[in-house]
């Protein structure tokens, strides 16, 4: 009653595991783990494997083993099974050094995907995701490590869910947080949720790992729990130091990781704008006063999220409230030309910027954003929209092989407040990330 055919996820169809050398026996352990005794026990028909995750263990596998009784073994039943057709769930822990022990491979768990609706003895086992890889040590993931010595704040988390590949479909997910330039609290944990999510994903096999940033942010002295102090060097920084310090922590990962241009950059609000900066204005003087550090390898393709893409206008627009030019004066200094200068719309008309700097743009951008946010207008879309299609570089997804540049374009409508679109479970954000992703897989 073995067989070595696999199952694909979401197949409902019988299947059976096959006996193996490097797989415990399926069916003695059903009959160990329910004490019904192997002889109780007719054969695996099937499993079904969700993917969990938790904040401290990280990716959880809970596998569902599908038993089928012997008719013939209603003297084994006691108290506990004295119904054949009823179906028992038994919740085990299983011993993850037993497991290794065991050399599980990645072509046992993929038997794992089939659930039969019927009535059988399910057992249930709760997996760490690391015993689905043959390598030791994955997934490996990293809170606040340091990428320069500016300040506390100069340091990143990540996440990488297998042993780092170099095939071309899989990219690193790199997240730059929002926050106007200056709220504490909201750091790198707020991608926590959509990452979570996105471990859950079927474009979990096109991500190579997962960083979120963070950075020097400017003064906030009014800020009602945690006011910024004019010693601390983490909390009163000025254009350019938030992009170099995203620079800096590029370098950091491409020196530990070495993923070149396959990476997606993704960024949230002011994120966005940084984003946006390392893509397309790291290449240019951002300050009259403070020059750029060196140059990174842009992005394979970058995603922006309620973005904010042409200063000047935003403080226009939001002429009758003072507080949108106090951010932006606080982030980029008094003078307007220093907001043109380092805004993403400036830079994706401008003609200064050398020929062959133009090929170092992202070969996608995609602009996602919400009509319900409360904060940034839909006008700043539009805005970085038509500067992009007037480059002449891009052109929209779907409509012929891309711009002069051979770049392509796509808008995401989303729901949602603007902090909502992150907060509120991750959900939108994750999709954001997915319909990126989804396009990419077309054209790597």
């Amino acid at each position: 009653c073995y067989s070595t055919h696999t199952s694909s996820p979401g197949d409902h169809s019988d299947r059976h595991l096959r006996r193996d050398d490097t797989v415990p026996s399926a069916i003695s352990d059903c009959g160990t783990l329910t004490g019904l005794g192997e002889a109780c026990i007719n054969q695996i028909c099937g499993y079904e494997e969700i993917i969990t995750h938790d904040s401290v263990k990280g990716p959880i596998v809970e596998t569902y083993f599908r038993c089928i009784y012997r008719p013939e073994s209603r003297p084994c039943f006691d108290r506990r099974c004295s119904l054949q057709t009823k179906t028992h769930t038994y919740r085990v822990e299983t011993d993850i050094t037993r497991l290794a022990k065991a050399d599980l491979t990645r072509e046992y768990f993929d038997y794992t995907s089939s659930l039969l609706p019927h009535d059988f003895l399910t057992i249930r086992y709760q997996l760490r995701q690391y015993t689905m890889d043959t390598t030791e040590g994955f997934p490996q993931s990293r809170q606040n490590d340091k990428y320069s010595n500016h300040s506390a704040l100069n340091a990143l988390d990540y996440y990488i869910p297998r042993r780092p590949s170099t095939a071309a479909h899989q990219l690193w997910m790199i997240y730059i947080h929002g926050g106007a330039w200056r709220d504490p609290e909201i750091d790198s944990t707020s991608f926590t949720q959509a990452q979570n999510l996105l471990l859950q994903s079927r474009e979990i096999d096109q991500i190579a790992g997962f960083a979120s940033i963070n950075y020097r942010l400017s003064p906030y002295p009014s800020h009602p729990q945690s006011p910024s102090d004019p010693s601390d060097p983490a909390r009163n920084a000025h254009h350019p130091d938030h992009l170099n310090d995203i620079l800096d922590a590029l370098r950091h990962l491409q020196d530990a990781f070495s993923f070149g241009t396959r990476y997606l950059l993704v960024g949230h609000s002011c994120g966005a704008t940084l984003a946006f900066q390392v893509a397309m204005m790291q290449h240019q003087q951002q300050s009259k006063s403070s020059p750029l550090t060196a140059p990174v390898p842009p992005p394979l393709a970058l995603l922006a999220v309620e973005g904010l893409y042409d200063l000047p206008a935003l403080v226009a627009y939001h002429s009758d409230s003072p507080i949108y030019q106090h951010l932006i004066t606080n982030a980029f200094g008094p003078d307007p030309e220093d907001w043109a200068r380092a805004s993403p719309t400036t830079l994706s008309t401008s003609t200064q910027v050398p020929h062959q700097q133009h090929t170092d743009w992202p070969k996608l951008i995609v602009l996602a954003h919400s009509r319900q946010d409360e904060l940034v207008e839909w006008q700043q879309v539009d805005l970085m929209h038509a500067a992009l299609k007037k480059s002449g570089r891009f052109d929209e997804v779907g409509r012929g092989e891309g711009g002069d540049g051979g770049g392509r374009l796509k808008l995401i409508e989303l729901n949602g407040a603007h902090d909502d679109v992150w907060r509120e479970g991750g959900e939108e954000l994750a999709r954001a990330v997915r319909e990126t992703l989804q396009v990419v897989r077309g054209w790597v």
